[in-house]
C-alpha cells in the first residue's frame, strides 16, 4: 500500500421538509456556495438542502483505519454540531426558519491537511497516478480529471 496524508472527517447536510416556496418555483435553482457563511445550498426537489463546510470542531473518523467492507457508511446525525450553520442559513434564506427537518445525512469524507488535492505521479510507483482527498465533492471532479489526464500525457 501507499501511505497518503488523508484523514476522513464527518460531514453533514440537512434536507428540509417540502417548502411551498420551492414548490412554486418553476425555474432551476443553482447550487449556491456561500464562503462567508461557509455553507452550500441547493434545491432538493421541493425542499432545500443545506450543507456546511465544517471548519471548526470537525470530527475525525477512522484515524486508525477504515474497514474495507464499509461502503456508503453513514454516522448518526448531530444537530448540535450543525446548529451554528443552521442559524446562518435562516439569515440567507428566511424561508428556512419555518422549515421542518426531513433528513440529516452524516458520514465521512476525505480531507488533506491543506484542503487541496493529492494529484500527480506517486513516488516510487511506476506509471501510477493519484487524484485523492478532494473534499470539495464532485463539483471539481471533471476539471481535476481533465488536468490529471493532460498531465499524464
Amino acid at each position: 500500500g501507499i501511505d497518503v496524508p488523508i484523514v476522513s472527517m464527518i460531514h453533514q447536510y440537512l434536507i428540509t421538509e417540502p417548502l411551498d416556496a420551492m414548490k412554486a418555483c418553476d425555474v432551476e435553482m443553482p447550487v449556491i456556495r456561500d464562503p462567508r457563511s461557509s455553507c452550500y445550498y441547493r434545491r432538493e426537489i421541493d425542499s432545500l438542502l443545506i450543507g456546511p463546510y465544517e471548519t471548526r470542531d470537525s470530527i475525525t473518523y477512522g484515524v486508525d483505519g477504515i474497514d474495507w467492507n464499509l461502503h456508503f457508511h453513514l454516522t448518526p446525525p448531530d444537530l448540535e454540531q450543525l446548529a451554528p450553520w443552521l442559524e446562518i442559513s435562516t439569515e440567507r434564506f428566511p424561508v428556512f426558519a419555518e422549515a421542518g427537518i426531513k433528513q440529516v445525512v452524516s458520514g465521512p469524507i476525505t480531507h488533506t491537511p491543506d484542503g487541496g488535492y493529492l494529484m500527480g505521479p506517486v513516488a516510487g510507483a511506476r506509471n501510477y497516478w493519484m487524484c485523492a482527498g478532494a473534499s470539495i465533492g464532485i463539483t471539481q471532479g471533471p476539471g481535476a480529471g481533465k488536468y490529471l489526464a493532460q498531465w499524464m500525457v
